[in-house]
């Protein structure tokens, strides 16, 4: 799965320039140079929502099998939030986050980490 944002809903977070064609090329090497890439996503600004990223994640997470590899790259801001014990919760920025909702509206880092957990591949390669 490649996930490249370069424009984002709220303005409060900078338009990148790069995310959205590093995770497009990433995407066309898996599928064709590699002859790799069965279930594999590419969400780019507007398909960058957190239900997508997570719903896709869960669907590497049902096809995948031990002997698999899978690689996830995720190119977009983060984001933080200080909790009840004044330490930082981080924040994935999706196309939909919102700075002044972030612990709704954006994907966070605990929530990607056991979604993650659920994918079965021997070998897991995350690029954030």
């Amino acid at each position: 799965m490649n996930v490249g944002l370069n424009k984002f809903r709220d303005t409060g977070y900078a338009d990148l320039n790069f995310a959205e064609n590093d995770a497009l090329s990433i995407h066309d090497k898996i599928q064709n140079k590699f002859g790799l890439g069965d279930g594999s996503y590419c969400l780019t600004d507007k398909e960058a929502t957190r239900e997508k990223i997570i719903g896709c994640v869960r669907k590497i997470a049902e096809m995948a099998k031990p002997e698999d590899t899978v690689f996830i790259s995720l190119s977009t801001h983060g984001d933080f939030l200080y909790n009840t014990e004044n330490k930082p919760d981080f924040y994935l920025i999706t196309t939909d986050s919102l700075a002044h909702d972030l612990a709704t509206s954006s994907l966070p880092m605990d929530v990607l980490k056991s979604e993650l957990s659920n994918i079965k591949a021997e070998r897991k390669i995350i690029f954030l």
